[in-house]
């Protein structure tokens, strides 16, 4: 939409007469035979000058608006997580009992991986905006959902789903934009934001068995910008690969499963390609050992796009392709 002050026209008849006076003005200067030198186009400075000029003003603009607020908020990050005080010292024994309780992948991690687990929760909680609905700004929501996006990022190098900065925190599940469906969460790609129910969130990872948790479902959404829609935050030759073995295998069960075949993978799965990748996810983590047992070829093929195999000690395959 315009701003207030833009005058949309149809043609030059609408123009005010005050505009219209002053183009008629111009346009009589065209009337006048040009020498060859005057046809050539005159500039008030060197013609090397304004290349240059132009050159600086695009590379500030860069600098200001992309560069620098990107090296800040990583500054930021490294802050948080270099920082000993002991107003964080105290933060992360807390964050630490928050983890343990509630999310059963970081109760399965080994000593040295937990740190990792938690150094990569503070990391994207601190380079997220966290906006509550219904609800009093709370410190536990904004980890745990930190929490299931490091669970599922866990074998990528990089792990701050950076396409979306914004994630809103709603009390239960909501209707939105005038609609009549209820839902537990959403993704907007052109808002850049990932909302979920918290009563749904704390439901579902406490039953940690059903294949249903709206957090890994949506957030597994948000990663498809790198996987399926090519954001490319993680994207190098292993995963475009692995992409590909992903479709071949995942083609064949989604057919099924729209022909009303049945599967460890839940029917919901069945309504589109990005719903299958959702449902799949949670499958993968809340039901590993079955989905391997059943659909091995897909499991496998997850397994390679994550990095990670949730039913190893520690859970990370290729070390280098996790950055450690």
């Amino acid at each position: 939409m315009p701003p207030g002050d833009t005058i949309i026209l149809n043609n030059f008849d609408e123009l005010p007469d005050s505009i219209r006076h002053i183009i008629d003005s111009i346009t009589t200067l065209n009337l006048y035979q040009l020498s060859e030198d005057d046809k050539r186009p005159q500039f008030l400075f060197p013609q090397w000058q304004i290349i240059l000029f132009v050159f600086f003003v695009a590379f500030s603009s860069a600098y200001f608006y992309i560069i620098r607020p990107a090296s800040a908020e990583k500054r930021k990050i490294k802050k948080i997580l270099g920082s000993s005080s002991a107003e964080n010292t105290i933060a992360r024994i807390q964050y630490d009992q928050w983890l343990h309780k509630y999310n059963p992948y970081y109760q399965s991690l080994p000593g040295g991986l937990k740190k990792r687990f938690l150094r990569r929760t503070l990391g994207f909680k601190a380079s997220k905006e966290f906006r509550f609905h219904y609800m009093q700004p709370d410190e536990l929501p904004a980890l745990l959902i930190s929490g299931a996006a490091v669970q599922l990022t866990f074998g990528l190098k990089h792990f701050l789903i950076d396409f979306f900065p914004v994630i809103n925190i709603v009390k239960r599940e909501y209707s939105y934009s005038g609609g009549n469906n209820v839902v537990e969460g959403h993704v907007r790609a052109d808002k850049r934001t990932i909302s979920i129910s918290w009563n749904n969130f704390i439901y579902d990872y406490e039953d940690y068995s059903d294949s249903q948790n709206v957090g890994l479902h949506e957030l597994a959404h948000a990663i498809s910008y790198d996987f399926l829609y090519g954001f490319k935050e993680n994207m190098q030759p292993h995963y475009e690969d692995g992409l590909k073995k992903y479709i071949q295998v995942a083609a064949p069960v989604f057919k099924e499963l729209r022909q009303g075949k049945r599967h460890i993978i839940d029917d919901y799965a069945a309504i589109n390609v990005e719903e299958f990748w959702a449902v799949s996810i949670e499958t993968f983590f809340e039901n590993p050992e079955e989905f391997r047992n059943k659909l091995r070829g897909l499991y496998d093929a997850v397994c390679d796009l994550l990095n990670q195999d949730p039913l190893r000690d520690d859970k990370i395959i290729n070390k280098g392709l996790a950055g450690l």
